[in-house]
């Protein structure tokens, strides 16, 4: 009994001691000064806020205004006009050239044109003195040398020395003795240097048309 006894005041004790033990950490607790959980700390009022964000865009604007140089965009500016300047220059040029070009073409297609015609008009005279000279000859081969002599003093000097040209070397010669000793020797003359001219052309070109070493 006396150990049940000593049991009981133990548990009364120990309950005892628990329950002030609890009621001074509540006491403790409740004196203690709530805190409150921090709120973050406004870097300003709008009014500081407002100027903050005006000194930063006058230094950003600073900045720009140091990075770009004046002069140098004036002188860019200048420098794209020459350029466009001068291409406006060349571009004008180049359509002068062209015209030019066109009128070039025009005045060598005209040429063309007109040397054709020459060359024909120059084959119909051709042609024409041909038929010309060969009835002068036909006529002289068959006159007597007397009535022949009379008529190459009459022609043409140039034609007469083509014909010449074609006639026999007896019926020439008869001619030649029959005609004015000076007009003979002038025909004469004439006739050798057409001989020599001929004998020059031939000698220069080889036989197969070109030029002899």
């Amino acid at each position: 009994k006396i150990q049940l006894w000593l049991l009981v005041v133990a548990a009364f004790v120990a309950g005892a001691g628990l329950m002030g033990w609890a009621a001074e950490a509540k006491g403790e607790q409740a004196a203690k000064p709530a805190q409150a959980t921090p709120e973050p700390t406004p870097t300003g009022s709008p009014k500081t806020t407002g100027a903050g964000h005006g000194a930063a865009a006058h230094r950003a604007k600073n900045s720009g205004a140091c990075l770009v140089d004046q002069g140098a965009v004036e002188d860019l500016a200048r420098r794209t006009d020459e350029i466009e300047g001068r291409a406006r220059e060349l571009q004008a040029r180049e359509q002068e050239l062209q015209a030019q070009k066109r009128a070039i073409e025009e005045e060598s297609k005209r040429l063309t044109v007109l040397r054709d015609e020459i060359d024909k008009l120059q084959g119909v005279v051709k042609k024409a003195n041909e038929e010309k000279v060969q009835k002068v000859v036909e006529t002289l081969e068959s006159m007597p040398p007397k009535g022949a002599a009379q008529v190459m003093s009459g022609i043409d000097e140039a034609l007469a020395v083509s014909a010449m040209g074609r006639l026999s070397t007896s019926k020439l010669a008869k001619i030649l003795n029959l005609m004015e000793p000076e007009k003979s020797a002038r025909l004469t003359e004439k006739m050798s240097g057409v001989i020599r001219t001929r004998a020059n052309v031939s000698a220069n070109v080889s036989p197969k048309g070109g030029a002899a070493e």
